[in-house]
């Protein structure tokens, strides 16, 4: 891995860097991490960023640097890296694993973060059954129980209990009865959302989601008497739309997007950003070109198109090409027209990866043009950016860049497990 000091020596431009390479555009990232922070700071809210998404020291701190009050970690090694960071500092202590761990070991390590911070953890439980499990390990453990919060499915139905019902009182009153005050709040993902492609689907789920998790911890109070002191709710594209309940009552007290920092191209086809303002994208070198013959559907004879292939692929850029395994059009990148990464070359995606090959089907014309260029370089922005800083992490890590300079090289200490 390339240093600071050897890069300023050897790798001053992106055109200079070894491809693959994972692109991390520092004006870009400091502007998407203030205008969140501007979000949450209007509406009245924790901004807690989902760190599965950055995954890096460098990040993280610019984001306590802008206001964030803590941090929301999946994997426990995402948890101890937060807070190995700036160990019993604020905001770095402050760690909500929004996951339903239940395993003895997983349990175990948790333990033992509390004891060696002394921080402040929350721990995500699905229901009764979880609870329970996380009850009887933490109780009379030296660590002290952690914080509880309940997860609650508003629409993705990937955990959690269902916000309408009688068995959904039943639950959080089983849940006061063992954990009382350290039962803390509520938690939702309206990662659902990623099926929508409009803003104005986006604002409807934003809505939807606020509405059912307000209501939720008014039944909480009224029925169960059971008061929640947090409230957290968050996707990237619903915190983009979030406005807060003014209207009395409960309210949203945290909010958790993670992709934020970054954006890729679905947050650009949900309206979320532009092409220019997406600071991660990939780096890759065309390696072949052809014309392809393909079958028309449905119809006699044969078409021709252009291949280009690059060396960008499914070990760089993900194979996700929708989170939470939500299905649609596979794309996995769009293509900017040139190495400035300013603007998306119309129509053309990369529409098929195998491990080290990355594949965009063009109209044949286009095998004439400079994205066309084989030992060329394009510039892609990856569909999901979350898998990608996470690949990067045995990759060479991240190349910090300022324009087409390259600046700094970030090792992705958050990455694996």
């Amino acid at each position: 891995m390339l240093t600071s000091q050897t890069m300023s020596n050897e790798v001053q431009r992106i055109q200079d860097l070894e491809t693959p390479a994972v692109l991390l555009d520092v004006n870009r990232l400091e502007s998407n991490i203030g205008r969140f922070q501007d979000i949450a700071d209007r509406e009245g809210v924790a901004l807690m960023p989902h760190v599965k998404s950055t995954k890096t020291p460098q990040i993280w701190e610019m984001q306590a640097s802008h206001g964030a009050k803590g941090f929301v970690a999946a994997t426990l090694k995402e948890a101890e890296t937060v807070m190995d960071t700036h160990s019993g500092e604020a905001p770095f202590n402050n760690v909500l694993i929004a996951y339903p761990h239940v395993n003895p070991r997983a349990l175990q390590k948790i333990e033992r973060l509390i004891q060696r911070h002394g921080a402040q953890v929350g721990l995500l439980v699905a229901n009764d059954f979880g609870g329970e499990i996380v009850y009887r390990h933490f109780k009379g453990s030296e660590s002290g129980m952690p914080e509880i919060y309940l997860a609650v499915d508003t629409g993705l139905h990937r955990e959690g209990i269902s916000p309408r019902g009688d068995e959904s009182m039943q639950t959080i009153m089983h849940l006061a009865d063992i954990f009382k005050e350290k039962l803390v709040g509520i938690s939702t993902h309206a990662g659902h959302v990623y099926k929508k492609n409009s803003p104005v689907k986006v604002r409807r789920i934003a809505r939807g989601e606020r509405d059912q998790m307000i209501r939720f911890a008014e039944r909480c109070r009224l029925e169960a008497g059971v008061t929640l002191r947090e409230i957290g709710l968050g996707s990237t594209p619903t915190v983009n739309f979030f406005r807060n309940n003014q209207e009395g009552g409960s309210s949203i007290t945290q909010v958790h997007p993670g992709n934020y920092a970054f954006m890729d191209n679905l947050q650009v086809g949900l309206g979320v950003a532009k092409p220019n303002e997406c600071a991660l994208t990939v780096l890759a070198t065309v390696v072949d070109k052809r014309v392809f013959r393909e079958k028309v559907p449905g119809k006699k004879g044969y078409r021709e198109r252009g291949l280009i292939i690059t060396d960008a692929g499914s070990k760089t850029t993900s194979s996700d090409s929708k989170p939470h395994g939500l299905t649609g059009a596979s794309i996995y990148g769009a293509v900017y027209e040139d190495i400035r990464g300013e603007d998306l070359l119309d129509g053309v995606n990369v529409t098929a990866l195998s491990e080290e090959h990355g594949k965009m089907m063009v109209p044949r014309s286009m095998l004439d043009q400079p994205i066309a260029v084989v030992g060329g370089k394009i510039r892609v922005l990856v569909q999901h950016a979350c898998p990608v800083t996470n690949l990067a992490g045995d990759c060479g890590g991240i190349y910090v860049v300022d324009g087409e300079r390259v600046i700094d090289n970030w090792k992705v200490t958050a990455a694996g497990h």
